[in-house]
């Protein structure tokens, strides 16, 4: 097999700053994320075995003396630093930032001091694993890299079926990053006989190439996410808490979020403000802003009490649950918020009538809980108190009416054999009434909520009184509708279950009186 010629070496820079000692080994920073460690405790064992004398390696806190400030020495020993090597993996990097650091801090000081030796440049070599594209793939904080010194092993997936990898050749990306940092070495100390060297490098290759082999045979094959997640990434905090979600970035994980009217898109990485101009209608995105604000607020708080915001369908058929499974915060202060996204799901069992005829009655209970009782939080005279935080009152309220809209929809209460069975002769006439009542007072309160939650000061002022005024309207307009539906569903629920057991008991079981006040009608069917 011919020789590999060693690579050439790059262009002269030209030098702003002194140079390094002429005596002394290169020193090479190998960077990498928290990830990738065992990757590069390889790397650095076999750099630091083919030049035991000729390189020195700065490798995380092995490179550190007891009682050393860490970041202080960091900066120090990118400063100092000949070369960067860093390694990146297409492994999921959730602390690819400091890695980031590490280049911008190595640029600036290259501006500085560029040059290692007369005529050899200080470089960064980032080496790339399992990617194809490390300049798409990896994000170095908008720092300039030449290509020319991107190295990158890929390999394509049905080659990890084998049990060895392929024999070395020349054009071996291993072999490739061990001949460019010989070549810098070589440009500032003796390594001896070359052919020696080459030999060397290659037995270093092989043995590091049969490592990442089998660390490439762990990667994942196929993954599966069956429910959605958002993961929303902060920067520092800072005491406004708008302005630091305004600068959040936003990755959406999991099956398609088109039903909440987000298209879907060749990337699913968004800035804030993106992502709330992708949802439609516009009311639905201001209730996904006001929410994620809540639990993104909260979760930088560590707490954890509340865990939970309610969030419809464009079509309000699905009621989805929000909740925060994971908050990390790295030592540069960014945080990462994972909250995923569970379909609210009831499975029914037994017969369909009564089961229907529970929701309705579940329906009409829970409207009664929300709106119409004092104990409630959403009454007049509760939110009329100036403590109370509007925005998420506000917010809250309108997602629980769309949680008790979607189990109407779900319970097909809106079909005329329920009704009928409800209502009885009068349903048509009954429910005409109810449902413009309905309608128009809802428009009303959905219209004021909205104001509210579009205004800078929401928690007094013109937008809060005429929220207040709306909801006192839908209280009242709706109190009389809920206590007749909510009796009569009791009542046919009643006799429904009252025929069924009476069969079934063979004449044992007593019927159940008819509901106090509520006229009787035949039973229908």
């Amino acid at each position: 097999m011919p020789k590999p010629p060693m690579p050439k070496p790059p262009k002269a820079q030209p030098e702003k700053g002194g140079l390094r000692p002429a005596q002394g080994p290169v020193s090479i920073f190998i960077s990498y994320a928290s990830e990738d460690q065992d990757l590069a405790k390889d790397v650095n064992q076999e750099v630091r075995r083919l030049f035991p004398a000729g390189v020195r390696t700065f490798f995380d806190r092995a490179s550190l003396e007891a009682g050393t400030d860490f970041r202080e020495a960091i900066d120090q020993a990118l400063d100092s630093a000949d070369i960067l090597l860093i390694l990146f993996s297409d492994q999921s990097k959730s602390s690819h930032s400091f890695t980031g650091y590490e280049a911008g801090f190595f640029s600036r000081s290259k501006a500085q001091r560029p040059s290692l030796a007369s005529g050899v440049s200080r470089v960064i070599i980032p080496f790339c694993i399992g990617s194809k594209a490390p300049a798409a793939t990896f994000n170095l904080q908008h720092i300039n890299v030449d290509t020319e010194e991107v190295i990158s092993l890929f390999e394509e997936p049905t080659s990890f079926l084998r049990k060895e990898p392929r024999p070395l050749d020349d054009d071996n990306p291993v072999l490739k990053l061990l001949t460019r940092i010989a070549q810098i070495v070589a440009q500032v100390t003796d390594l001896g006989d070359q052919d020696a060297m080459r030999a060397n490098i290659r037995d270093a290759a092989e043995r590091l190439y049969q490592r990442i082999f089998r660390y490439l045979q762990t990667r994942k094959w196929q993954e599966d996410i069956p429910e959605r997640k958002i993961i929303i990434r902060t920067g520092v905090a800072t005491p406004d808490r708008a302005d630091q979600l305004a600068q959040a970035t936003i990755d959406l994980e999991g099956g398609s979020f088109g039903l909440f009217g987000i298209a879907e898109t060749p990337t699913r990485s968004f800035a804030w403000t993106q992502f709330l101009a992708m949802i439609t209608p516009s009311e639905l995105a201001a209730a996904w802003a006001e929410g994620l604000k809540l639990m993104v607020s909260a979760a930088l708080d560590r707490d954890f009490d509340d865990n939970y915001h309610v969030v419809s369908s464009v079509k309000g058929d699905k009621a989805f649950r929000l909740f925060v499974s994971r908050v990390v915060t790295f030592y540069n202060g960014n945080t990462e918020i994972h909250i995923y996204v569970l379909e609210m799901k009831h499975k029914d069992y037994g017969d369909e009538l009564t089961s229907r005829l529970l929701k309705g009655i579940s329906v009409g209970l829970q409207f009664r809980f929300l709106v119409l009782e004092p104990q409630s939080p959403f009454t007049v005279a509760k939110l009329s108190y100036p403590t109370v935080k509007m925005k998420p009152a506000v917010t809250e309220l309108l997602a629980q009416i769309r949680v008790i809209l979607r189990d109407c929809r779900n319970a097909r209460l809106e079909d005329p054999d329920i009704l009928e069975r409800i209502f009885g002769d009068d349903g048509p006439t009954i429910v005409k009434r109810n449902l413009e009542t309905w309608e128009e007072t809802l428009k009303r309160l959905d219209t004021a909520a909205h104001d509210l939650l579009a205004t800078a000061s929401p928690d007094a002022g013109p937008a809060k009184d005429g929220f207040l005024a709306a909801l006192a309207g839908f209280a009242e307009n709706t109190d009389a509708m809920n206590r007749e539906f909510t009796a009569r569903a009791l009542q046919a629920l009643a006799e429904e279950i009252s025929d069924i057991t009476g069969a079934g008991a063979h004449g044992h079981a007593r019927p159940l009186p008819p509901v106090k006040g509520t006229p009787p009608y035949k039973r229908m069917g």
